[in-house]
C-alpha cells in the first residue's frame, strides 16, 4: 500500500492532528554498504562479532546497492562467494519518536538481517548459528523481496544494520542484496495548539482561592477572567494579546476534553516563556522552568533572566483524565523592573502506536491432510476454543510448488487450513484492524470464529472442495481494513486457502494483522489520472475509510489557489476538474477537510492536453500484457524510468492484460498500483483497451467489473473525437494526434456493427495530422498467438484494417502475443502471412526497409499522388511483463523477438519516432515516419477520402464522391474552381493551417 495516512479526530473540543502518522526512511534502497567477500566469515575482533555495532569495518570495501553478481543489474559487483556480509551504520537522534520499523530486503537465495547485533529477520535459512558454508534451504527468485514489521530496537546515536546473504549451493550463479529500513512515526495529537485562546489574570496579585479551590484547580471558576489568544505578554511588540505591564506574575488557564486518555503513552510540553514558569495539569504541578523550589507566590521571581521568547520542552508521563482537563501556567518575572513578559504553549500527546500482533513469517498451525478438519463437538476448526495441538506447525511463507516456502505443506491439499493465536491485554484501545494476506488462489479469513474477509472466493458456505473463482498470480497480495473485533486475552486468526482447480500446481500463504489505535485513513490506491482534455482532468484514488473528496490545485506549487470538494463519503474517489487551461501543469494535493492527506510535491501534478490540432510534442509509454506483478514487469518499468529521467510522460497506453490472471481488483493492485507504476500514474494520464484477461472479470455490454471500475474513459466525446456511448471503445485527441481505442475481446467486431460504424464516423471526422489506433488482439503475429488461425485476430485484420487504412491510420498497436513484432510500412494486406508481398503491400521506396534514418531510410507518408494517405506500421508489443514462445516469422514483420520490453512513441509536428526499449535499457528496434507537406497541391478528377495538407496553396476542380470525406489544409489559400463538385452524402472541410515545417 501507499501508507500515506491521516489520523482521525478522536478527541473533542479544539484538538487536531499535530503530525501525520508517517514513515521515515532510515536506510534507502541504493545506499552505500561496507561489504566482505573474501570467501570466508569475517573474524571476530576481541570477541566482537562482525554484526555488532562496535565492530570495526574500516578495511572493508564499500559500494552502492544493489550489490552482488551474476544478474547484470548490480550497482556494485562483488566476488563470487558462498556467503557475502554487509554493514551500514546510520544515526538516530531520538528513537523514542518511532513506534516500529519496516524492513524490506532484496536477496538471493537466503538472508539474515541484524540490528545492533540482534537478529531481526531471516528467510530460507536453517536455525542459527550460520556459518560461511551454511546454504539456503530453498532457491529464491532473482531479486526476491522479504518484508517484515519489527519492534523499535533503535538506540540514540549510531546504529548498525548488518546482513549475510547465502547461496543455495556451491554452483549458484548469482547473488543479490539491497535493503530499505523505514521507521514508523508515533502519531502525535495536539491537545493544546500554539495560538489558542486562554483565560488570563493580570491584576497585579495572585488570584484568590475559591473555597478549597486554588486558581489552578479544575473546579476553579475563571469566568470573570479575561480571554485572549497566545502569544500573550507585553514589551516585545509581537504579542497577539497584550496584558498589563505591571504584573510580576501572570496566570493563564485552558480547558480541553479527552475522550480516552488510555490511547496516549506520554505528553510533550512545549513552552515559550520569559523569565520563568510553573505548569500544572488538573491542579498538580508537572513542570517548572527557571524557578526556585516551591511554594510560589505572586512575588516569587525566576532564578535567572531568560532570553526573550525563551523556549523549553519536556516529555512527561500521561496523567490525563477522561473528560475535561485543565492546563494552568504561571509566568514569573526576573525582577520588579523587568520590561517584558512572554507566554505561548503547545501540549502534544503521543498516541499509543499500532501493534502488529501477527507479522509476515510468523509461526502457524496448519492442516493439510486432504480433507476438512473434523469438528470437535460444537467447535469448528476456525473457532477460538478448537484444539489444534495435533496439527503440524511451521513458519510462513507456507505452501508448495513455488520453491520460496519457509514451510512446505502437502501438495495434495485442494484446501489448506491455518491457525494462529495471540494475546491482547486491552482490546478497547484499538479502533480498527488491518489484514494483509499473501495467497494463491483464494482465501477466507476468520477472526475469533467470525468470517471477516473472503478473497477471490464464491459466496459461502465453504467446504474442502470449494474452488476459488479465478486463478490468482503467484503470491498474490491483498489488504482489508475491518472493525475492531478483538477481545481481551486470547484471539485466534484462522485462514483457509483454496486452489482454483484439481490441477493447480502451487499454493501460497502468509499473513499480517495490525491493530490500530486510531481510525486511520490510508491512500490504498493512487492518485492516478484519467480522461485528460485541454480543459479538464479526472483524478481518482482509493482510501481505506470512506471520506469526502477534496483536491486543492493550482499552477504554483506554493500557491494552490483552487479547490474542488465533494462531501459525499466514499472510498472510491473520482474528481473531474474543469475550466482548466490547455497544455498547462497544475500541482495538486489531496485533503480531508483542512487536513492534508497527500501533500503537494514537485512530482504530484497533472498536465492538461493541448488544444486539438496544435503541434505540441507528445511522449507516450506503451505497455502490452504487463500485468504479471513480478520482477520482469519491474525490470521493464525501471528501464523506462531510467530512459525518461526527469522528463514528463504525457500518457501511458495499456494494451490489455494489465493484471493477470483474471483482472481482479486485487490483481490490479499489485500489477499496476502498488510497487509498480504509482510514481508515473500520479502525473501521467493512463488510457487502456480491454484484454482477454481483464475481460474475464469485466463485461463490456454493461461496462461493469474491475476493469471498468478502475478506469474512466470518455464515452461522450469529452476528450475529443465522436461520442461512442460506451467505455468499451472510444477516442481522444492530444494536440495533432487522434487516438482510436477498440475492444477486440467481447464487442461485436463485424462490418456494420456498432463499433465499426462508430469507428468509421470517428475517423472520418478527425482533423488530426496523426491517427493512432490500438486494441488487444493483433492483426499480424506469429508469437504466442497466431493471426492466421485465431478468430478475433482475423476479424480485426479483415474488418477494421481496410477502414482504418482507407482513412489514413499511421500506427496500430496491439498486445496479446508475448513478444515484440514490428511490421514494414504496410497497406492493403488482409490475408494470412503467406500472402504478404513486399512489392504490393508496402508503401514508398523505403516501405519494405527498416524505417531508420541510419539504415534503409525513414518511412515517408505523402498526402498526394497514388499513395496519398497510405502506409501504417503495425506493432505487436506484449512483452512488458512476460515472454512466451512462437515462430516469430510473420512475413509482414520487419523485426520480431521474444524479449521483455516496452515501446516509446514520440511525435513532434510532422515526425513520429517509435522505439522498443528492452528491460536491459537497450533500444533494440526503432523507426521513424515523416509526413511530407508539398508547397502547392493540385487535385483533379475523383478525390479519394484523405486529408490534403499544403504549405501554401491547394487548387482543385475535382469531385468529392458520395460518402467521401475530404479535408483541405493549406497555409495560405484553398482555390476551388467552378468545376469543383461535392456529391450528396460527401463531406468537404477546408482549413487554413500551416504544415508546421
Amino acid at each position: 500500500m501507499i501508507f500515506t495516512r491521516i489520523i482521525a479526530l478522536l478527541i473533542c473540543f479544539n484538538i487536531t492532528t499535530h503530525a501525520l502518522h508517517g514513515q521515515v526512511t532510515l536506510i534507502d534502497n541504493g545506499a552505500t554498504w561496507k561489504y566482505y567477500d573474501a570467501g570466508n566469515q569475517p573474524a571476530n575482533q576481541s570477541g566482537t562479532a562482525w554484526s555488532d555495532l562496535a565492530y570495526d569495518d574500516a578495511i572493508w570495501p564499500s559500494g552502492n546497492a544493489e550489490l552482488g553478481y551474476g544478474d547484470g543489474d548490480e550497482a556494485t559487483v562483488i566476488a563470487s562467494v558462498y556467503t557475502a556480509y554487509f554493514r551500514h551504520t546510520f544515526n538516530v537522534a531520538d528513537p523514542s519518536l518511532y513506534a516500529s520499523l519496516d524492513l524490506f530486503v532484496t536477496y538471493d537465495d537466503a538472508v539474515a538481517v541484524y540490528l545492533n547485533g540482534v537478529e531481526i529477520y531471516s528467510i530460507n535459512l536453517p536455525a542459527p548459528p550460520y556459518a560461511y558454508n551454511t546454504f539456503a534451504t530453498a532457491t529464491s527468485s532473482d531479486n526476491a523481496l522479504g518484508t517484515i514489521s519489527l519492534e523499535n530496537l533503535l538506540v540514540s546515536g549510531d546504529n548498525v544494520i548488518t546482513a549475510e546473504v547465502h547461496q543455495r549451493s556451491t554452483t549458484s550463479s548469482d547473488l543479490s542484496f539491497n535493503l530499505k529500513l523505514e521507521a514508523v512515526e508515533i502519531p502525535l495529537v495536539d491537545l493544546i495548539d500554539y495560538g489558542v485562546l486562554w483565560k488570563y489574570y493580570d491584576a497585579g496579585d495572585q488570584p484568590a482561592d475559591q473555597g478549597s479551590n486554588d486558581w489552578n484547580d479544575p473546579a476553579f471558576d475563571d469566568s470573570s477572567w479575561s480571554a485572549g489568544s497566545a502569544h500573550m505578554g507585553y514589551g516585545d511588540g509581537d504579542e497577539s494579546t497584550v496584558i498589563s505591564n505591571s504584573a510580576y506574575t501572570f496566570y493563564v488557564r485552558h480547558d480541553f476534553n479527552v475522550d480516552n486518555p488510555s490511547l496516549y503513552s506520554g505528553l510533550d510540553l512545549n513552552l515559550t516563556y520569559d523569565d520563568g514558569a510553573v505548569v500544572y495539569l488538573n491542579g498538580e504541578e508537572i513542570w517548572s522552568v527557571n524557578m526556585p523550589p516551591p511554594p510560589y507566590t505572586y512575588n516569587t521571581f525566576s532564578v535567572t533572566q531568560s532570553a526573550e521568547n525563551a523556549f523549553a520542552t519536556t516529555l512527561l508521563a500521561n496523567t490525563l483524565i477522561a473528560g475535561n482537563n485543565v492546563l494552568a501556567v504561571e509566568i514569573h518575572q526576573r525582577s520588579a523592573n523587568s520590561s517584558d513578559l512572554s507566554f505561548n504553549f503547545n501540549l502534544v500527546a503521543r498516541q499509543i502506536p499500532s501493534v502488529s500482533y501477527i507479522n509476515y513469517g510468523s509461526n502457524w498451525a496448519y492442516y493439510d491432510a486432504g480433507n476438512q478438519p473434523a469438528d470437535q463437538g460444537s467447535e469448528d476448526w476456525n473457532d477460538p476454543a478448537y484444539d489444534d495441538s495435533a496439527w503440524s506447525a511451521g513458519p510462513a511463507h507456507l505452501g508448495y510448488g513455488d520453491g520460496d516456502e519457509a514451510t512446505v505443506i502437502s501438495n495434495v491439499a485442494e484446501t489448506a487450513y491455518f491457525r494462529s493465536s495471540f494475546s491482547v491485554s486491552d482490546a478497547s484501545v484499538y479502533t480498527n484492524i488491518d489484514l494483509d494476506l499473501i495467497y494463491d488462489d483464494g482465501a477466507v479469513v476468520y477472526l475469533n470464529g467470525q468470517e471477516v474477509w473472503a478473497v477471490n472466493m464464491p459466496a459461502g458456505p465453504y467446504t474442502y472442495d470449494t474452488f476459488s473463482v479465478g486463478v490468482s498470480s503467484d503470491n498474490s497480495n491483498a489488504r482489508k481494513n475491518i472493525e475492531n473485533l478483538l477481545v481481551n486475552g486470547e484471539n485466534v486468526i484462522a485462514v483457509e486457502v483454496h486452489q482454483v482447480s484439481l490441477t493447480s500446481t502451487d499454493m501460497s500463504f502468509d499473513f499480517k494483522l495490525t491493530a490500530n489505535t486510531v481510525t486511520t485513513i490510508e491512500i490504498d490506491r493512487g492518485p492516478y489520472l484519467q480522461k485528460a482534455s485541454p480543459s479538464s482532468m479526472t483524478v481518482k484514488w482509493r482510501t481505506s475509510t470512506a471520506t469526502e473528496s477534496t483536491i486543492v490545485y493550482g499552477t504554483d506549487i506554493n500557491n494552490l489557489d483552487q479547490t474542488f470538494s465533494d462531501a459525499a463519503a466514499t472510498t472510491e474517489h473520482e474528481v473531474s476538474l474543469t475550466g482548466l487551461e490547455p497544455a498547462t501543469v497544475y500541482y495538486y494535493e489531496l485533503r480531508i477537510g483542512t487536513e492534508v492527506l497527500l501533500a503537494a510535491e514537485p512530482n504530484l501534478y497533472f498536465k492538461t492536453s493541448p488544444e486539438a490540432g496544435t503541434q505540441e510534442p507528445i511522449t507516450a509509454w506503451i505497455l502490452g500484457d504487463c500485468g504479471t506483478a513480478n520482477s520482469n514487469q519491474r525490470a521493464v518499468r525501471n528501464a523506462y524510468y531510467n530512459y525518461i529521467g526527469a522528463d514528463h510522460t504525457d500518457m501511458i497506453l495499456f494494451l490489455g492484460d494489465n493484471a493477470y490472471n483474471s483482472g481482479t481488483d486485487q490483481e490490479y493492485q499489485y500489477a499496476v498500483f502498488e510497487n509498480m507504476y504509482e510514481d508515473k500514474l500520479k502525473n501521467t494520464v493512463a488510457w487502456s483497451c480491454l484484454g482477454n484477461h481483464d475481460g474475464y472479470t469485466a463485461d463490456s455490454d454493461s461496462q461493469t467489473g474491475p476493469y471498468y471500475d478502475i478506469f474512466s474513459f470518455p464515452r461522450n466525446g469529452e476528450c475529443g473525437g465522436v461520442a461512442s456511448g460506451t467505455e468499451a471503445y472510444y477516442s481522444y485527441d492530444y494536440g495533432n494526434v487522434h487516438f482510436i481505442v477498440l475492444d477486440s475481446y467481447e464487442t461485436d467486431r463485424s462490418v456494420g456493427g456498432a463499433m465499426y460504424n462508430w469507428c468509421q464516423n470517428d475517423i472520418q471526422n478527425t482533423l488530426a495530422d496523426w491517427i493512432v489506433a490500438y486494441w488487444h488482439h493483433p492483426p499480424y503475429t506469429k508469437g504466442s498467438h497466431d493471426s492466421d488461425t485465431e478468430s478475433q485476430l482475423i476479424q480485426m485484420r479483415q474488418n477494421f484494417l481496410p477502414l482504418l487504412e482507407d482513412n489514413g491510420v499511421d500506427l496500430v498497436l496491439s498486445g496479446h502475443s508475448h513478444s515484440y513484432e514490428r511490421s514494414y510500412f504496410l497497406n492493403g494486406h488482409y490475408g494470412n502471412a503467406n500472402t504478404f508481398n513486399a512489392g504490393t503491400h508496402t508503401i514508398g521506396a523505403t516501405g519494405s526497409g527498416d524505417g531508420k534514418a541510419d539504415g534503409n531510410g525513414i518511412y515517408t507518408k505523402s498526402n498526394v499522388g497514388t499513395d496519398a494517405g497510405k502506409g501504417a506500421v503495425y506493432i505487436t508489443t506484449g512483452s512488458a511483463g512476460k515472454i512466451s514462445g512462437g515462430s516469430l516469422n510473420h512475413n509482414a514483420m520487419f523485426y520480431s523477438v521474444s524479449a521483455l520490453g516496452s515501446c516509446i512513441m514520440e511525435v513532434n509536428r510532422d515526425t513520429m519516432h517509435l522505439k522498443f526499449l528492452r528491460e536491459t535499457g537497450a533500444v533494440d528496434d526503432y523507426f521513424t515516419i515523416v509526413k511530407t507537406c508539398l508547397e502547392n497541391i493540385v487535385l483533379y478528377n475523383d478525390i479519394p477520402t484523405n486529408t490534403y495538407h499544403a504549405g501554401n496553396k491547394i487548387i482543385s476542380d475535382g469531385l468529392v464522391p458520395s460518402a467521401g470525406n475530404v479535408i483541405f489544409k493549406a497555409g495560405n489559400e484553398v482555390d476551388i474552381n467552378a468545376e469543383f463538385e461535392v456529391e450528396q452524402g460527401a463531406v468537404l472541410e477546408v482549413l487554413i493551417e500551416d504544415c508546421g515545417n
